[in-house]
């Protein structure tokens, strides 16, 4: 699985970091394994997705649209 992101990062030129449970931690368990990931001073915007999850969301449309309303989301 593993590789198969590797794989599908550099095809998309996205970044994609995974978060692995040894145990189960409940819906909020793996955010708290992957905090020094999710929090940095970089002040992008990131998906958060599980990994059973098949979609086909417009993620590169969505970051774009809070791109171009961030001032509006910071209440600026």
């Amino acid at each position: 699985m593993l590789n198969f992101l590797k794989d599908f990062e550099a095809k998309l030129e996205i970044k994609i970091t995974c978060s692995q449970e040894t145990e189960p931690l409940g819906t909020a368990g793996p955010l708290a394994l992957a905090r020094d990931k999710l929090i940095d001073d970089s002040g992008e915007p990131f998906f958060v997705l599980n990994s059973d999850v098949i979609s086909e969301y417009p993620l590169k449309e969505m970051i774009e649209f809070h791109k171009s309303h961030e001032s509006f989301y910071n209440g600026d």
